[in-house]
């Protein structure tokens, strides 16, 4: 019977023989084993034992205090007593940290040489495509990975992305035709910000000193390029700018745009009051395609979202792509970022190459103008993307808030790069699983959408007359509502309110005189109440036999003057709300308002009618709710229609890239077996044992259950199992 051996928790001790040419860190190693320190280690640690730590750590959260509490604990229960208080945990954690940074340091090599290899391979002739993709034939691809210093080159001179974004995304950005010309973002990415990923302060002022003189490669933009840009948005802020009721290229109200940030401006206040007293890194501003892979993040070092971390994201990315691409840029403000973009002037040479919208959830924050014009699914850019995938991100990244708020400066940056160097891996197995979904629900909601068309009554050679009806919707709205809107209404019931509030205040005080005269009247100090009219008092007072002077004292009393006035304002304030209410009518006229109710937000519709005092038979659009309904599976066809085509783009990008990394990594292995001695070519080495050197470094898309679709067209994505996402590393 055979089993597996799980080997168990265990100290030794052993005696090495040491000299400057076979040091103890060399001979350590060689056993499998690797030291707490370079020279004189107390302590060594199993290299399989440091991995399992170190995937364990990229899986959770790190914590070397539990891990290492539970090692002594598993120990002490063997009879090992260790002397001295958390002596495990401080040499663990030194044999930790340096393993993993040897672990970046050979990663980094290998990815060097294989991009050395790729760029000698670009200036010279290309290698031979290997037979395991013959498939690739049916499709066949042009272009090299590499054009001579192409990572060097100016955005106008680029054909493709950069190798760094090709990279980052492989679906965005490795292949070699995109879309420019089909009216689509040729690549789209969503912007957020988290304030959970924040650094405590620093008492003493000073970082902590980094781990290695090569350090990973780390996806922060750097903290010069983000000071300058800083400085950059001050100067275009600080010029003059003309007073306008809509900015140029937006057609969104200013008045409007005003209204959806004000909400974030109120939320924005407590962090600048709260926030950079006690955190020196107050949070991450991240870029995450649709296919939820990082391209770039900002570490915050000030209060509040600041628009600059975000400009220079954009700014980046605009210098690694072709300068004819359009770029889709998702992001919860993203009324106030193109706002600003053409009221300041803020990069100038990339304002007309973007796509604003609003990620889908947080859309209905907004004003319903800027629903309808930046919603992802209402307007025809965007497919069916939803621009949440930074919130996946926050997620997965969470479990890190607690180490990193009390780690130092480089540590905290450290551990956030590797986390997501781990994350990309992970995501990059299950691209072409998540390509495949992506075609069934395209398909699924194409066959949807079709069907409530038909039994709305509208046939295919009708959608261009829905559009049209859409369109003037659309332009409705926009001419209607910074004007007779939510803002006018809004004021109208406020000031209904104001004086209400103003007939409250006066009927109290009445309340109160009328009650002083009553104690005054009890009291024996006026005879007579002084709420009767003149002619009354006077009658009653002459048939009492008063004296005509004391009657004229007690017409010119204060009380009796100050009741007087009361009584006239009380009057007033009621004649001017009559007044006020009889407008406010006349201005809603015999419109039945709606509210957004829950059907028409999961329908991203609004309310059905418009608040317009015009006099004549309204349009259908405006009276009929099935139009509404018609609307929204339109979008959803057209959305599914456009998402068929950036899946076909993205699956020829798929099959680019992998066939451009086998090329480069088997270029690499010829370069590193010829410096060796050893010729590829020559009998010593088969076709078998090339793969079985190609197998480690080959990316984990090429072994994917996607690889079966390399040589297919689209239909043959109708047989792909979308359940699953497990890998199948088969290369045979």
């Amino acid at each position: 019977m055979g089993t597996n051996i799980l080997n168990n928790v265990d100290l030794e001790e052993i005696y090495l023989d040491v000299c400057k040419c076979c040091p103890a860190s060399l001979q350590l190693l060689e056993r499998g084993l690797f030291p707490s320190a370079p020279v004189q280690p107390t302590l060594t640690v199993n290299l399989d034992q440091l991995n399992l730590v170190s995937m364990l750590f990229m899986v959770g959260a790190p914590n070397v205090m539990n891990w290492a509490e539970t090692l002594t604990s598993c120990l002490a229960r063997k009879g090992y007593v260790l002397g001295g208080q958390d002596v495990l945990r401080h040499r663990y954690g030194r044999a930790l940290q340096y393993y993993q940074v040897m672990i970046d340091m050979v990663s980094q090599t290998v990815n060097n040489a294989i991009e050395s290899s790729r760029k000698r391979q670009a200036q010279g002739e290309h290698a031979v495509i290997p037979q395991t993709f013959e498939s690739l034939a049916g499709n066949p691809i042009t272009h090299s990975y590499f054009t001579q210093d192409e990572d060097h080159k100016p955005s106008h001179d680029r054909k493709r992305p950069s190798p760094y974004l090709r990279s980052q995304c492989p679906i965005c950005c490795g292949g070699d035709t995109y879309l420019t010309t089909d009216g689509l973002p040729d690549i789209q990415f969503s912007g957020n910000v988290c304030f959970m990923q924040s650094c405590e302060y620093d008492e003493h002022g000073v970082h902590d000193p980094t781990l290695s003189d090569c350090p990973p490669r780390t996806l922060f933009v750097s903290p010069e390029e983000c000071e300058a840009m800083k400085r950059y948005i001050e100067g275009k802020r600080n010029s003059k700018v003309p007073n306008v009721d809509h900015e140029n290229g937006i057609a969104v109200a200013n008045e409007i745009s005003d209204l959806c940030g004000e909400s974030f401006n109120v939320a924005n206040e407590a962090r600048l009051k709260s926030k950079k007293s006690k955190f020196d890194d107050t949070g991450l501003v991240a870029a995450v395609c649709c296919h939820d892979r990082i391209w770039y993040l900002v570490n915050m070092t000030e209060a509040g979202e600041k628009q600059y971390y975000m400009f220079a994201i954009l700014d980046k990315i605009f210098q690694e792509i072709p300068g004819n691409f359009t770029v889709g840029f998702l992001h919860d403000l993203a009324c106030q970022y193109h706002r600003s973009m053409m009221k300041w002037k803020i990069l100038p040479k990339w304002a007309n190459h973007i796509l604003f919208g609003l990620p889908a959830l947080h859309a209905y924050g907004h004003q319903f103008v800027c629903q309808i014009m930046y919603h992802p699914h209402k307007i025809e850019a965007f497919g069916h993307t939803d621009g949440e995938g930074t919130k996946q991100f926050w997620n997965s990244i969470s479990p890190l808030i607690r180490v990193c708020r009390v780690s130092g400066f480089h540590q905290h940056l450290y551990t956030i790069d590797t986390k997501l160097a781990y994350l990309d891996q992970q995501n990059l197995k299950r691209l072409g699983g998540w390509l495949s979904q992506q075609y069934q629900d395209a398909m699924k909601k194409i066959s949807e959408a079709g069907v409530q068309l038909v039994e709305l009554g509208i046939q295919p050679s009708q959608s261009d007359n829905l559009a049209r009806d859409w369109n003037e919707a659309k332009l409705y709205y926009q001419a209607q509502i910074p004007s007779r809107g939510r803002q006018g209404m809004e004021k109208e019931i406020k000031g209904l309110l104001h004086l209400r509030d103003s007939l409250e205040l006066i009927q109290g005080h009445i309340t109160k005189v009328r009650r002083q005269i009553d104690v005054l009247v009890s009291a024996g100090c006026i005879g007579t109440p002084l709420g009767l009219q003149n002619d009354e008092l006077k009658d009653k007072l002459l048939s009492k036999s008063l004296d005509q002077n004391q009657l004229e004292m007690m017409l010119q009393s204060k009380l009796y003057t100050q009741l007087i006035q009361l009584h006239a304002t009380q009057t007033q304030l009621q004649d001017a709300l009559r007044a006020q209410k009889h407008s406010y009518m006349q201005n809603i006229g015999h419109i039945h308002l709606h509210l957004e109710s829950d059907h028409l937000i999961h329908q991203h519709f609004g309310p059905l009618n418009g608040l317009n005092g015009s006099i004549g038979t309204p349009p259908h659009w405006q009276t009929d709710e099935a139009f509404f309904v018609a609307a929204s599976a339109m979008h959803t066809l057209k959305g599914a229609q456009q998402e068929l085509k950036v899946i076909t783009r993205e699956r020829r990008a798929l099959q680019v890239w992998a066939h451009e990394e086998n090329e480069a990594i088997l270029h690499a292995l010829q370069e590193a077996e010829h410096e060796a001695g050893r010729d590829l070519n020559g009998d010593d080495v088969d076709d078998s044992d090339l793969e079985d050197l190609i197998k480690p470094e080959l990316p984990a898309l090429l072994i994917s259950k996607f690889s079966r679709l390399i040589d297919g067209e689209d239909e043959r994505f109708d047989d792909v199992d979308s359940d699953t996402d497990d890998v199948d590393i088969d290369l045979e």
